[in-house]
């Protein structure tokens, strides 16, 4: 029997009475019978109608519950949305072109051929946005071409030579991020370590907005299974497992290794933001407040669990596979 997931069931409307699909919508489900429905079910359709916006973050989610349930080899079904111009946008973003790399079946497909709306053609702005999976074999490449991106973009919207001394810094923390985090996938986002599998994207900023925001995801053991298996121990929980993900590459640098605990610093230059979704946990450290950024130099020569901690808004959520994570980065105002 198929089970029908209706995402815009699953999406509470904001204070104007919209369904929008977004990261938090995923990253705050806390009923885990309805991740089991979504994740485990050996037959699922996954119906988009009834959405009002698509966002790339959450487009990101849902191409994880795509790419986990091939893995698991379970049948997998979605229907498209009627609306034009999200079809056109799921077209955009590179959602069509999963089906040639994961195992799974649009029920209607003809609409993407019947397809008339297009959005306006911008070879850059369309590379940025695109949704890429992530594998051991192609992450190498998939991080030299976003990086490339990344600079191309920052330096056109703000109209710097890549020669300029500022050029370097303005750009920095957005590579070494994006860099350590896909290659974070690469190395723990599977079952086992240095055959990972993950999603990833970038937001450009919208129109008013400060903010360019990464979103990554993978399917593997999460921070709690592939730190207990680093560390030969067991950890108390999931928000201890991601506070120690985030401080193992300080206490362990022998490994030579930047890791997420160096990409701290660099959010922390940009006064951004870091979610992140594993287990049963959602942890968010937002840098970009005064207080906590004067906090956070205090101590980041010389961190401690606590002090990491006491930075972060910790929920408990419904447990999900794999790890989750977004990265706010503000860019500087034109």
């Amino acid at each position: 029997m198929t089970e029908v997931i209706e995402l815009s069931k699953i999406i509470k409307p904001d204070r104007h009475g919209r369904r929008i699909l977004s990261w938090d919508v995923f990253s705050e489900i806390t009923d885990k019978r309805v991740w089991d429905e979504i994740l485990n079910n050996r037959f699922v359709e996954i119906r988009m109608s009834d959405i009002d916006f698509l966002s790339p973050d959450g487009i990101v989610w849902l191409a994880f519950v795509l790419q986990y349930r091939d893995a698991c080899r379970l049948d997998t079904q979605v229907e498209l949305p009627e609306n034009e111009k999200q079809l056109a946008y799921l077209k955009y973003v590179g959602f069509d072109d999963l089906q040639q790399h994961l195992d799974f079946t649009f029920s209607n497909e003809f609409a993407f051929h019947l397809l008339k709306f297009q959005y306006p053609k911008s070879e850059l702005q369309e590379s940025l946005t695109r949704i890429h999976l992530v594998s051991r074999g192609n992450w190498s490449n998939i991080v030299f071409h976003s990086i490339q991106d990344v600079r191309r973009y920052l330096q056109e919207r703000y109209g710097i030579l890549p020669t300029e001394d500022r050029a370097f810094e303005l750009v920095e923390p957005f590579v070494v991020t994006l860099r350590e985090i896909v290659h974070n996938i690469a190395l723990h986002g599977g079952p086992e370590d240095g055959n990972g599998a993950g999603v990833i994207s970038l937001v450009p900023p919208r129109k008013g907005s400060p903010l360019i925001r990464y979103c990554f995801s993978d399917i593997g053991r999460g921070f709690r299974g592939t730190l207990q298996a680093k560390l030969s121990r067991t950890l108390t929980d999931d928000k201890e497992a991601i506070v120690r993900g985030l401080l193992f590459r300080f206490e362990h640098q022998a490994e030579g290794i930047l890791g997420l605990y160096r990409t701290l610093a660099f959010i922390r230059s940009k006064s951004g933001a870091i979610g992140i979704r594993s287990g049963e946990a959602f942890l968010e450290l937002n840098l970009s407040n005064l207080a906590t950024q004067k906090r956070f130099d205090e101590s980041y020569q010389n961190p401690s669990f606590a002090w990491l901690e006491s930075m972060c808004r910790v929920s408990r959520t419904a447990h999900v596979p794999g790890a989750h994570i977004y990265v706010d980065l503000r860019v500087p105002q034109e």
